[in-house]
């Protein structure tokens, strides 16, 4: 049995099959084969599994099995975010350009010229260095160095705390499907802004 979700290769619903099929050169037909081989593929999402039919594989192998959290995870918590009256904002996502994490700087920045107290949580793993080193510099362009906290790991216990202590969770990508975090970010009844 395989795992499959296919992240951002296609940016639009109606034209998925069409661009899976233009960038299936970035499945190797080494890929494709395995996955033909398996006896079963589950799928994250109906997306997923068209996008896994228009590569040829049989739709009958294939079940969706959307994301799901550990509501267990939730129980243990680790003083990470500072108590105080600011509004506190979170963001979790990997440092890549799709997340778009400039937008909420350029936001956040603006919410505080208009003077609002706030703060925000910025979580997620580092995949573009380069993409990361940006937002770090704007940070400091705008001042925002003790406004903005980042933290790189999605796995540090703190991170709970984030999602219990903060006030709005917010998710600036250019393209999601549906991303745990979403998730997680509903079952600590925060309220969401996303893309």
């Amino acid at each position: 049995v395989a795992t499959f979700s296919h992240r951002s290769w296609c940016t639009s619903r109606r034209s998925y099959c069409q661009r899976a099929r233009r960038h299936s050169s970035l499945i190797n037909g080494f890929f494709i084969d395995s996955l033909k081989s398996m006896d079963h593929i589950i799928a994250l999402s109906d997306t997923d599994r068209r996008l896994l039919a228009s590569l040829g594989l049989p739709r009958n192998k294939i079940t969706v099995i959307p994301n799901g959290i550990d509501p267990d995870k939730f129980r243990i918590r680790k003083q990470f975010v500072e108590r105080n009256e600011k509004t506190k904002i979170l963001c979790v996502a990997r440092f890549e350009r799709n997340k778009n994490y400039e937008s909420l700087v350029h936001t956040v920045s603006k919410f505080k010229n208009d003077g609002l107290d706030l703060e925000a949580y910025f979580v997620g793993n580092i995949t573009d260095r380069q993409y990361f080193e940006k937002i770090v510099g704007l940070l400091k362009k705008k001042g925002l160095g003790e406004v903005i906290k980042i933290g790189v790991s999605v796995d540090d216990p703190a991170l709970i705390d984030c999602y219990l202590s903060c006030d709005v969770f917010v998710l600036p990508s250019n393209m999601e499907t549906f991303p745990l975090v979403i998730l997680e970010a509903m079952y600590t009844g925060l309220p969401i802004v996303a893309t």
